[in-house]
């Protein structure tokens, strides 16, 4: 039986600090599905098509990741994927709380376990928040995935 995980995130948009977690994530378990979720506290700049597109191009040649939108509770969708485990991304002590919390909460649900990955060195600042700041994203796009690079940033120059 394939170890099974799930990457969660709104992937608003996605960066290569998303795709260091999945890379991973991969030499752990035989299959990640990258689970893009709603946040209704969240108002995003990419609709979903828009970031399910942008998820598959950046991983539309590997086999070993799956690409899936879910709107409600990630542990309901896990459930009936039969994936037990969720991988999560660390880069400060700020992200730990805020984990730790919605662990507890997937656990409680639904009795996934959690995995968090510390991130890299070079990753602890990359975050999607980064490209969405108008007067700071020209120096950031390198955290961008080279694959969609020009999308977003037809998006922001448009």
């Amino acid at each position: 039986m394939d170890k099974i995980c799930a990457v969660t995130g709104s992937f608003d948009p996605v960066t290569v600090g998303h795709v260091n977690i999945v890379e991973r994530a991969k030499r752990v378990f035989d299959k990640v599905v990258v689970l893009m979720l709603i946040n209704p506290d969240k108002k995003y700049t990419f609709s979903v098509d828009e970031r399910l597109d942008m998820l598959n191009a950046v991983f539309a040649t590997d086999k070993q990741v799956e690409v899936c939108f879910y709107s409600g509770y990630t542990a309901d969708f896990c459930k009936t994927r039969g994936i037990t485990t969720l991988v999560r991304g660390i880069r400060d002590g700020v992200d730990f709380l805020y984990e730790r919390n919605l662990a507890k909460q997937n656990y409680d649900y639904g009795k996934l376990e959690t995995c968090f990955f510390v991130a890299d060195d070079g990753y602890e600042f990359v975050s999607s928040s980064l490209i969405r700041e108008k007067d700071i994203r020209d120096k950031y796009w390198d955290i961008v995935p080279e694959q969609i690079r020009d999308i977003v940033k037809e998006k922001f120059n448009g």
